[in-house]
C-alpha cells in the first residue's frame, strides 16, 4: 500500500485513464448518434402503386424528420430489385417498396366491408373472405437499430391506416348517398 501511495504516476494512470477512456467513448458514440439523427435514417423508397397509398407514404416520409428520403439513385428512379441491392450494399439502411395495386386492394377490402355492413343478407359460408392487408416490402440493413426499424414500421402502419380510414369514409358516404338521395329544393 505504501509503495502504491508513493507512485503518484501509477495512481494517476490507475484512476484517471479509465475516466478519460469513458469520456472519449461517450464523445465518439454521441457524435455518431447525432450525425444519424441530424441527417435522418437513409431510406430508399419505391412507389410501384402510383396511387393514394404510395403517394401518402411518400409524402409522409418526405416530411418526416426521422429519415433522409430518397427515391432515386444517380437521378434515376429505381425498381424494387435495385432498392434491395442498394440496401444490401450499405448505401441505405432501409428500403421500402409499395407494391402495385396496393391502394386498389385496400379499396376492394373497404368496399366489401361497407357492402356487408349495408347488406341485410348474411354472408354465404362458401364465399371466401378477402385478406385485409397489403404487403409492403421493407429491406433492412443488418446494422439498423431496432428502435429505428420500430419507428419506421409504426409510421408505415399509420400511413396505411390513414388511407384505409379515408377510403372507408368515402365509401360509406357514397353508399349512404345512394340509399338516401338528397332532397331537391
Amino acid at each position: 500500500m505504501l509503495i502504491l501511495l508513493r507512485d503518484r504516476i501509477g495512481l494517476a494512470i490507475l484512476f484517471i485513464m479509465p475516466m478519460i477512456l469513458i469520456f472519449v467513448m461517450t464523445l465518439i458514440q454521441d457524435s455518431a448518434f447525432k450525425s444519424l439523427n441530424e441527417k435522418g435514417i437513409p431510406i430508399i423508397f419505391v412507389n410501384e402503386d402510383k396511387d393514394s397509398l404510395g403517394y401518402e407514404v411518400e409524402r409522409g416520409l418526405r416530411n418526416s424528420e426521422l429519415c433522409a428520403f430518397n427515391n432515386q439513385i444517380n437521378g434515376k428512379y429505381i425498381t424494387a430489385d435495385e432498392a434491395k441491392k442498394a440496401v444490401a450494399d450499405g448505401k441505405f439502411l432501409v428500403g421500402i417498396v409499395i407494391p402495385k395495386n396496393a391502394t386498389n386492394a385496400i379499396r376492394k377490402n373497404v368496399q366489401e366491408l361497407v357492402e356487408s355492413a349495408f347488406s341485410t343478407d348474411t354472408i354465404p359460408p362458401n364465399k371466401p373472405q378477402s385478406v385485409d392487408s397489403v404487403e409492403v416490402k421493407i429491406f433492412i440493413d443488418p446494422v439498423t437499430k431496432k428502435s429505428f426499424l420500430t419507428s419506421i414500421s409504426s409510421n408505415l402502419r399509420e400511413f396505411i391506416s390513414g388511407i384505409k380510414t379515408q377510403l372507408m369514409f368515402k365509401t360509406f358516404s357514397d353508399q349512404l348517398a345512394e340509399l338516401i338521395p338528397e332532397k331537391s329544393k
